[in-house]
């Protein structure tokens, strides 16, 4: 484990590298060297003018500087360090990009994957009710045939379980839908 460096003269372990930003350091290199470029296609003696107002080239910020190792990059290096700072954006945002795409591929084979489940849950309960009403409606036969009466609770009984059935048939019909207009928009986006 190192030791911080004793403190420079500016109080901190950075011996000077580093200073409090101010509103004049915020600014984007892109902006400054568009700047520098109209004052370049300007001329010196426009810049001249300008700077007598306080309204010239302004420096480059301390901030960007760092990397340089000196308080005066060349327009070369610091050409070169845009592009690479420029390639480097690119990359992380192509990384964003990609994950994004494959966040939403994942999504979307769920969705359809849970789009089937709840039709065929629907048709599951509807012959799951259409079975107890068939197994009442069997068990009534029994009692009629043997010269009996079939109670009231029993005809309720298949009453409810064909209602239950026609509600699930028409929940099935709505996802089975709902699923089969899935598969066309997947197929519209070529996904």
């Amino acid at each position: 484990m190192e030791k911080l460096k004793p403190t420079g003269e500016d109080g901190n372990h950075g011996r000077g590298v580093f200073r409090e930003l101010t509103k004049d350091d915020l600014i984007m290199i892109s902006s400054w060297m568009e700047e520098h470029r109209m004052w370049r296609d300007k001329g010196e003696v426009a810049e001249a003018e300008a700077a007598k107002t306080g309204k010239g080239k302004r420096e480059l910020s301390w901030i960007w500087k760092i990397q340089f190792g000196t308080t005066e990059p060349d327009r070369d290096k610091l050409s070169e360090a845009v592009d690479e700072w420029t390639t480097e954006v690119i990359r992380i945002e192509w990384l964003h990009a990609e994950a994004s795409v494959s966040r939403f591929e994942e999504e979307m084979k769920q969705l359809e994957a849970e789009s089937e489940r709840v039709g065929k849950t629907f048709r599951y309960y509807q012959r799951k009710w259409l079975l107890a009403v068939l197994t009442t409606h069997k068990e009534a036969l029994r009692i009629m045939e043997a010269g009996g009466e079939i109670p009231r609770s029993m005809a309720g009984a298949m009453a409810y379980g064909r209602r239950q059935a026609i509600a699930f048939e028409r929940l099935a019909i709505t996802e089975e839908s709902r699923f089969a207009d899935l598969q066309i928009e997947k197929v519209k986006l070529n996904i």
